[in-house]
């Protein structure tokens, strides 16, 4: 099924939501719409009285996940500071900066 011709269809969800929100005083929903290939974080709630539509903050901390009792720290101290798995080290700044998932032209 092809959208309309000019509606965005971020826009839409993001619409649908808001009213969905609006009806429920109080409610909060944070979604995340991918389209086209980019992800946008959306949260929709009250503010002011009012519901408001905007921008999810990229702060959130990642999920917790069950790590292998293989994983070896990214940083240990010496002269070297690094581990010889170039992985635990690029799950370590992933970890730290989620933003580094997101395209170069959307970090902050």
């Amino acid at each position: 099924m092809d959208a309309p011709a000019g509606r965005d269809p971020v826009t839409e969800v993001a619409e649908a939501v808001a009213r969905v929100v609006a009806a429920h005083p109080g409610v909060t929903v944070t979604v995340r719409v991918e389209h086209d290939g980019q992800a946008y974080p959306l949260r929709v709630g009250w503010a002011g009285g009012r519901v408001t539509v905007g921008a999810e903050a990229a702060t959130v901390p990642p999920p917790v996940w069950p790590l292998s009792v293989k994983t070896v720290p990214a940083w240990m101290p010496g002269p070297d500071r690094l581990t010889a798995d170039p992985s635990a080290r690029l799950a370590e700044l992933i970890r730290r900066d989620p933003s580094l998932l997101c395209d170069p032209g959307d970090r902050p």
